[in-house]
């Protein structure tokens, strides 16, 4: 942290200098390169992306979304006509109905995956809640949202949503490739950190991947976790594996004030 409050990121690197005839160590050759710039120019382009998607998810619901609705008012209006001077038509309609009905959820569901987080409609915690839902809905099993949340810091979009992301590809791997039947995403803050822990009793997740091809999932994982400066643990106590984000809150706190780049 910088005398003015900001925080600068470096990576160093340690290497032992030892004695040619000995092997002994006579002293350490340090490095340290200031990376702060390209973080920030990382940062910006996840911004970005975050910034497109939300976009997307806005228009579609919002432009897409209401003209199909509009269109399902219009049918009903046909709907009634129909039934009135020509019944014979009725049972066509109603299955274009239907279909039109079922791809007016699909394109909220759209939306709602571009733009996972609202801030003014519960934020992170009612985010999580509706991935939980949605993870029972789509594999068919028991997934449960524990919000054990004493202080939890105003999040800029960008944050909650590199977090709904982690959490979001943790219960798809726990379903996919650990065959989990439970699934318990938690979000919880001490005094100082913030975690993020999404559970199964699955085969493993090491066990399951060596099954499947995970792709990129796991390591954009772990470059979220990073651009937020916190650490992400794979554990595997048992039975089942624990996918587990932790962060100081002071880091989340200054990820509201970093300097905006120009797109």
């Amino acid at each position: 942290m910088s005398k003015d409050g900001s925080l600068r990121w470096y990576v160093s690197s340690k290497i032992p200098l030892r004695d040619s005839t000995t092997g002994a160590v006579m002293g350490v050759v340090c490095t340290s390169s200031d990376i702060t710039e390209r973080r920030e120019l990382e940062q910006e382009i996840l911004d970005i992306s975050n910034r497109e998607q939300r976009r997307l998810g806005s228009d579609m619901h919002d432009g897409l979304g209401q003209e199909l609705t509009g269109l399902s008012l219009l049918l009903k209006g046909l709907e009634v006509q129909l039934s009135r001077e020509v019944p014979q038509y009725l049972p066509q309609l109603t299955k274009i109905s239907e279909l039109l009905a079922h791809t007016i959820q699909s394109t909220r569901s759209l939306a709602r995956g571009l733009a996972p987080v609202n801030l003014e409609r519960g934020g992170l915690p009612e985010a999580l809640r509706h991935l939980a839902v949605r993870c029972s809905d789509m594999y068919g099993l028991e997934c449960t949202f524990a919000d054990a949340t004493q202080r939890l810091p105003e999040l800029d979009e960008c944050s909650a949503t590199h977090l709904y992301r982690i959490a979001q590809e943790a219960t798809t791997n726990a379903a996919r490739y650990a065959h989990a039947r439970h699934l318990t995403i938690q979000l919880r803050t001490t005094s100082r950190k913030l975690q993020l822990g999404v559970t199964d009793d699955g085969i493993g997740l090491s066990a399951g991947l060596a099954k499947g091809k995970p792709g990129m999932g796991l390591k954009i994982m772990e470059y979220r976790a990073r651009m937020m400066g916190g650490t992400l643990a794979f554990e595997e106590p048992g039975a089942g594996t624990q996918v587990l984000f932790t962060c100081p809150l002071q880091l989340l706190r200054q990820a509201r004030t970093r300097p905006q780049h120009n797109a």
